[in-house]
């Protein structure tokens, strides 16, 4: 009798339990090695194989393999040949948009983290320099980021809290770096440079 699920790594509840609601379920006492997964996936004995990004199935695996699907625990297939699993009628499954608001979160974080120059500051901080405010410490400038191939800015806006302005600034032309230079946070105008989205 088949097993109807192969996981390869134990996910988070209740992921495992849902499984088990809805079929048999094999998790193997260790990591799967490449090996391993593509003689699972042609022994005929699993019908689905729930993955991750780190069991990679290629052609030559596909070709030889004896699943209906794989189930994969990651926003992408980059680790599966899809026209290959395609020609063998495996359907490919993924969880897209998962990571959308958790990548924003992250994109604010950075994005305020440079507006407000958190890293020096930390540093600046830790190392005892700190004595009390004075002017060259408080030193602020308009952020000029570079927007990401394929990323949108609006996935960004729902992380701001009400009524807290966009930090970003787009704008074609070239600004400063700024850097912790000697005893105090100062700008450095030299050739570093960062460039800007559109």
């Amino acid at each position: 009798m088949r097993t109807d699920f192969l996981v390869t790594t134990a996910l988070p509840e209740p992921g495992m339990t849902l499984l088990r609601e809805a079929g048999s379920v094999l998790l193997p006492d260790s990591p799967l090695t490449p090996s391993d997964l593509s003689e699972a996936c042609r022994s005929g004995e699993f019908r689905v194989v729930v993955a991750q990004l780190g069991d990679t199935f290629d052609s030559e695996l596909l070709e030889r393999a004896a699943i209906t699907g794989i189930s994969n625990y990651a926003v992408g297939v980059n680790n599966i040949d899809v026209a290959s699993a395609t020609r063998r009628s495996i359907i490919v499954g993924n969880t897209p948009g998962v990571l959308t608001d958790a990548t924003a979160d992250i994109a604010m974080l950075l994005i305020l983290g440079v507006a407000r120059r958190c890293v020096e500051a930390d540093q600046f901080l830790r190392s005892g320099k700190f004595t009390g405010w004075q002017p060259p410490n408080s030193y602020s400038a308009t952020t000029s980021v570079e927007r990401p191939s394929g990323w949108r800015g609006s996935d960004a806006l729902p992380a701001l809290p009400p009524g807290v302005p966009s930090p970003l600034v787009w704008r074609r032309r070239s600004v400063p770096a700024l850097q912790v230079t000697g005893e105090s946070m100062m700008p450095n105008w030299g050739n570093s440079q960062a460039r800007c989205g559109t």
